[in-house]
């Protein structure tokens, strides 16, 4: 069970490969995004929590979601992701090893931002943080016109 505090901001995690999540971590520490990483090893315990956090009306500032899991893969997860209207104005990246053109294509179809986890970590740090300021700017601005 992940206890959050409910007055800070956070980032869900659904990854299953420990080393990935301390990089994600590693690539945030220092930066302007002063967000707690929540983090899910699979996707259903991913969505049975942010079920529970939509009763609190605390839902992730950002979704990081790996491709290649057990039990749900990322693509399955999307779909149910994007069934959930409260759950599906959560901007979401994906985070995955896989360079497949099928894999970027697929996520590409949604305008979903594809980040492949490194060979070069400073080029991943770069490519996560860009992304991540363009999403949050753009639902920060989105927030405020609603």
């Amino acid at each position: 069970m992940h206890s959050i505090n409910l007055s800070r901001p956070y980032i869900l995690y659904v990854e299953d490969d420990a080393d990935d999540v301390e990089l994600l971590q590693h690539a945030l520490a220092g930066t302007e995004f002063d967000f707690q990483l929540v983090h899910h090893t699979n996707a259903v315990d991913a969505l049975e929590f942010l079920e529970r956090s939509k009763r609190f009306n605390r839902l992730p500032e950002l979704i990081f979601l790996d491709i290649n899991m057990a039990r749900m893969d990322g693509r399955e997860t999307l779909v149910c992701l994007k069934a959930d209207k409260d759950i599906a104005r959560i901007p979401l990246t994906i985070l995955s090893t896989s360079t497949l053109d099928s894999d970027r294509n697929y996520f590409g179809r949604y305008h979903i931002p594809y980040i492949v986890k490194p060979g070069d970590v400073n080029q991943f740090k770069s490519e996560l943080l860009e992304v991540m300021s363009g999403l949050l700017s753009f639902d920060t601005a989105e927030k405020k016109t609603a």
